[in-house]
């Protein structure tokens, strides 16, 4: 009877990370006849200025963005408020290179780049100074 009851557990385990990464990788969408080919940008929490507290949890990822090819654009949901936040994009393969100040305010921001193929890093830095980091392939 143990067997069985560790089989059920580790089948859900595995059935939330399933539902778990679906949720967070954005469907491919049809807009007009055309289908919307959507990139998921991972983003990596890379730096927190040091205030003196010793730190027990791993950071939480206030930012998640994808690539949306039809637009042209990156799309920026923030989890929690935020005040202003810093971004740059640079595509590696051709120099291009994008940077502004967008409102961290809960919900979604869209970046309009240029959407010439290459390899891009985007950067993200909190008034508070905390980065963000993530590259993607268009």
């Amino acid at each position: 009877m143990p067997r069985e009851i560790l089989k059920i557990n580790h089948y859900e385990k595995v059935n939330f990370c399933v539902s778990f990464s679906a949720y967070l990788y954005p469907p491919p969408r049809v807009l007009g006849n055309q289908l919307v080919d959507n990139v998921l940008i991972p983003v990596s929490y890379i730096y927190s200025p040091d205030n003196g507290k010793t730190k027990r949890t791993p950071a939480s990822i206030l930012i998640s963005c994808y690539y949306e090819s039809n637009l042209s654009s990156i799309f920026v949901t923030f989890t929690s408020e935020l005040e202003s936040v810093d971004v740059e994009v640079n595509n590696q393969s051709t120099g291009e290179y994008l940077s502004g100040t967008i409102s961290g305010a809960v919900g979604t921001q869209i970046l309009p780049i240029s959407g010439t193929a290459g390899f891009y890093t985007i950067y993200f830095t909190l008034s508070n100074g905390a980065q963000y980091y993530g590259e993607f392939e268009i």
